[in-house]
């Protein structure tokens, strides 16, 4: 009898010892030590969502900093003139205010962006001269999308203040190629780094782009520039595809994504599906030494959707990443089932975001 009350009481003991570790390891934030492989590998905000746009619809998440130290978050909505490219200011913490009036408006008439133009992460860039440069997605007016029948492109934009924004005039700088069957139907979506090199050395500008074939199958591929409007598409593109694991959460299309430079390797963060659409969004990584082989990581997705009657119940996308007070933040975009679409902020946790074992794609 004695016996058995001394294995319980240590069995009890036990039981305590796991759900204070438990607790103590599922905190609001990521600290520095080796025990967060215990933790979470990410914890949304608690005041999400940060950002709402009109008709419940506001996407897109480039996210830079001005010489200030501000979040400046340029995002693309709808209205009655096409889709626009908005701006919103974060002065103190991550309370968003955003601008009265679009930043970048559709062309006029019959131009190649008339129908809507739109912004996704990691699109702008700043030259030395303190101009920066953004990379925009664009379609025809009276096209559904820029997805299908190579309505739309790449276009680029100038600026010296982060609000007023003059178009190439030699737009569009990229656009689908119907030879090409895996973006026959249309190329959209750049993450765009300059890695500094004003001389016009080889893949001094370098993009990931999104390409869009026949069957809805979206992938990602590569080109570069030396001088940043003229591209050259990579000859193994796509560099990323769905994955040939059905039961996997990018296994029928991946698209939106955010390439950065991180411990001295590329981290793309993107979003995937596993079916036609209407489906769940969720958000991977992938890791690269050149930005051309990739290696998707085996702890994927990193970023679901949440519960039934949660604001990103259906999914996560647009992923966005930023270091703000030595913290991995990602923000990214939540739908939920009556498709509205609003931002929300997660918490990455920094020992999930750096695991790269496996082998490159």
């Amino acid at each position: 009898m004695k016996n058995k009350i001394f294995v319980w009481c240590v069995f009890f003991v036990i039981v305590l010892i796991m759900v204070f570790f438990v607790l103590k390891n599922n905190g609001k934030s990521f600290g520095a030590g080796t025990d967060n492989k215990y933790k979470l590998k990410a914890m949304k905000f608690d005041n999400n969502p940060i950002l709402e746009g009109e008709n419940n619809h506001i996407a897109g998440n480039c996210l830079i900093k001005d010489n200030k130290g501000n979040i400046l978050l340029y995002f693309y909505q709808n209205s009655n003139k096409g889709s626009t490219i908005g701006l919103a200011k974060s002065g103190s913490g991550l309370r968003f205010k955003k601008l009265k009036q679009p930043v970048l408006f559709p062309g006029e008439k019959d131009e190649w962006d008339s129908g809507g133009v739109s912004i996704y992460p990691s699109s702008i860039i700043q030259r030395n001269d303190g101009t920066y440069w953004m990379y925009y997605t664009g379609h025809k007016k009276n096209t559904p999308d820029f997805y299908w029948k190579r309505s739309g492109g790449i276009g680029l934009a100038f600026s010296k203040d982060l609000v007023n924004w003059t178009k190439f005039e030699k737009n569009p700088i990229l656009v689908g190629d119907p030879k090409i069957e895996w973006e026959s139907e249309g190329v959209f979506e750049p993450s765009v780094i300059f890695t500094g090199d004003e001389f016009g050395g080889v893949g001094a500008f370098k993009m990931w782009y999104g390409g869009n074939n026949k069957e809805g199958v979206m992938s990602i591929g590569y080109a570069e520039s030396i001088e940043g409007s003229r591209w050259v598409k990579h000859k193994q593109n796509p560099v990323l595809i769905p994955s040939k694991r059905t039961f996997d959460s990018d296994a029928y299309t991946i698209e939106v994504h955010n390439v950065i430079r991180f411990n001295n390797q590329y981290i793309m963060a993107y979003e995937g599906t596993d079916r036609k659409f209407p489906s769940r969004f969720s958000i991977g990584l992938a890791y690269s030494k050149d930005g051309i082989k990739w290696m998707k990581s085996f702890i994927n997705p990193i970023l679901e959707g949440g519960c039934t009657g949660d604001w990103d119940s259906m999914g996560t996308y647009h992923p966005s990443i930023i270091m703000e007070k030595n913290k991995l933040l990602m923000f990214y975009v939540g739908l939920d089932y009556a498709y509205s679409h609003r931002i929300g902020v997660a918490e990455i946790n920094p020992y999930y975001f750096n695991l790269n074992y496996g082998k490159y794609e």
